[in-house]
């Protein structure tokens, strides 16, 4: 299971999307400047948190969008501890707005490119990863931009632990049969087995703000829940 990025894949580090989508209110800054640092995860001190937590369930969202299914999940699981991962200035200030009026006190924010980060996570280091209405990318040119790729899914089979499980959701039918097909190489290779696959949600997911909108406009959401091997 040692496969490695192929050349057609976008170069670890490069951030593709846009980081802001409207000017920041001076509240929103003060956000950003004062509350952000103390949740905050980088590369250079993502061992001691996760060293802090050692032993404790731990998730992580890639591409947490305004953070509603990620803080969601924080609030009703005290137990449990979070990893957001989202360069989205705009998203991460959406939460960090809720985090201001009640912290959970079990989640940490990254605003580092996923792929990138999870070359720095250890191997076995968390049980569950949540990649909900990813960027789909559309255009045949940037498929490689896509976060699910052969590169990323045996980083998420080397840092999760056995029996971990991925939670993938999709409005985009060209997006779902970029998913569709890399899953089946991933089931080839003993990665992962699809433990879930329909257009309903789980009663044990929340909703987000993507899915919702998505429904609005009568768009068929899928969702898919693996579990390693």
């Amino acid at each position: 299971m040692t496969e490695r990025k192929n050349k057609r894949e976008a170069p670890l580090g490069n951030y593709y999307g846009r980081r802001h989508d409207r000017p920041l209110k001076d509240e929103e800054e003060k956000l950003l400047t004062e509350l952000l640092p103390t949740l905050q995860v980088t590369e250079e001190n993502l061992d001691v948190w996760l060293n802090n937590d050692s032993g404790k369930h731990t998730v992580c969202e890639i591409g947490f969008g305004g953070g509603e299914h990620l803080y969601a999940h924080a609030c009703a699981n005290p137990d449990k501890h979070y990893l957001g991962i989202e360069p989205f200035i705009s998203g991460t200030v959406k939460l960090l707005q809720n985090i201001a009026m009640h912290n959970p006190g079990n989640m940490v924010l990254c605003q580092t490119d996923a792929k990138l980060m999870l070359t720095k996570m250890p191997a076995g280091c968390l049980d569950e990863v949540y990649i909900l209405f990813a960027d789909p990318w559309p255009k045949k040119r940037h498929h490689k931009r896509r976060i699910i790729n052969h590169f990323t899914l045996n980083e998420l089979y080397r840092v999760l632990k056995p029996g971990g499980e991925i939670r993938i959701a999709t409005d985009h039918p060209g997006f779902l049969m970029w998913v569709e097909e890399h899953l089946v190489w991933a089931e080839e290779r003993r990665l992962f087995t699809v433990q879930y696959k329909a257009s309903e949600r789980p009663h044990t997911w929340p909703p987000t703000r993507y899915e919702q909108k998505a429904l609005s406009k009568g768009d068929t959401c899928h969702y898919f829940l693996l579990q390693r091997l």
